[in-house]
Order: C-alpha cells, then structure tokens, then sequence
C-alpha cells in the first residue's frame, strides 16, 4: 500500500509552534510568497482573503524557537480601552503592560525591554501622544509604535506620519485591524533582523 505525507496547513489566528519560513497561499488575488513566523505568533488574516488564507511550513529555522512572549506597552487614558486592549492582545499571545500616563509609559520603557508600543495621540493631551512615540522611536533597537488617534488636526496627522511610525489607527479602534497589522509587522521586523527576506507584505 502507497502512504503519503500530508502537509499540514496552518490558519489565521493559530499560533505557530515553530519558527521558520512559511509558504503563504491566496485565494486568487496573488502569487504564493514566504514569510518569517516565529513560534508563538498568530498566523495573521490577509486583507483580501481573509480567514481563507493558508501557511505552510517551508523551512523550520529552530534557532529562533526563543520561548519568549512578545511584549506590547500599551499607553491609553481612557480604562475601558486599555481594558479591552490588554485582552485582545494577551489572546493573541502578547505579554501586555498598560500605562495610563506619560510619565508611567516612559518609566516602563526606561525599565524594560518592548516589541511594541501602542499609544494614543490625545495620552494627557496632544503633546504627550506624540511626544511618547517620538521616544520611543529614538530608543536603540526600539519597539515598533503604533498610534491610536479619534480626531487628529491636520497639523498633528502630518507631524504623526512625518516621524514615521509603524502604523497608525483611528479610534473607536477595529481590534482585528490592529491585530492583524501588529502581527505583520512583528513578521516583517523578524524577517529583516534575521536576513530572510519575504516577497511582499501578506495582503
């Protein structure tokens, strides 16, 4: 009797058990390319496919099975937020800290180590928001920043976009958007440090 392997393909919102290459398969929209998965992430949905995107191990790369949680600071004023935000995120795998003020979030960044940092523009007033993520990127090998923002002014949008941050969303916030973005650009970040190089973003 002939037996065949079956390759087994993971799902958006799995989490990998293994680091490595992954072979990323659309629907129809794009060609199949590879991505970095580190052991511990979520496989992330894709823009266009959605849940029906498929990954498939191409290449373990087991020296970057590190068990290591990543860590996110989120710094948000308003409690039911940073709430919902530390539990979104803890699902998905991240080690979570909140802060709920400037001078907190910069004393969290001064004592440890973060993957990212999530903060809101308006954080104790325009001026702390920007001027959290303006540390935060100055930071040697710094966290990635995303900022969340309700009602920009067109003068704090173009000084948010000028200092280049990761990602930028708009509040109320579409948790899976945020996500699914931090998810690909925690890949992207990997993929870059490690040399391995993937064939365009995922969607």
């Amino acid at each position: 009797m002939r037996s065949y392997i079956v390759e087994r393909s993971f799902r958006p919102g799995e989490i990998a058990a293994e680091s490595g290459v992954y072979i990323v398969l659309h629907v129809h929209h794009r060609a199949p390319h590879s991505v970095l998965v580190l052991a511990g992430m979520r496989f992330p949905r894709c823009r266009d496919c959605g849940d029906r995107v498929r990954f498939h191990l191409e290449q373990p790369a087991r020296k970057w099975d590190e068990p290591r949680t990543p860590t996110v600071l989120v710094a948000e004023g308003e409690p039911e937020v940073a709430q919902q935000l530390r539990e979104e995120l803890a699902s998905e795998g991240y080690e979570v800290t909140v802060a709920a003020s400037y001078d907190q979030a910069v004393g969290l960044l001064g004592r440890a180590q973060f993957d990212a940092v999530i903060t809101e523009l308006d954080l104790e007033g325009e001026r702390a928001g920007l001027e959290l993520a303006r540390t935060a990127l100055r930071m040697r090998g710094g966290p990635l920043v995303i900022v969340s923002t309700h009602n920009p002014t067109v003068h704090s949008l173009r000084e948010v976009l000028g200092m280049r941050i990761h990602y930028l969303v708009t509040k109320p916030i579409d948790v899976g958007e945020l996500t699914s973005a931090l998810s690909r650009l925690m890949m992207r970040r990997a993929i870059t440090k490690s040399g391995v190089y993937e064939a365009g973003n995922l969607a």
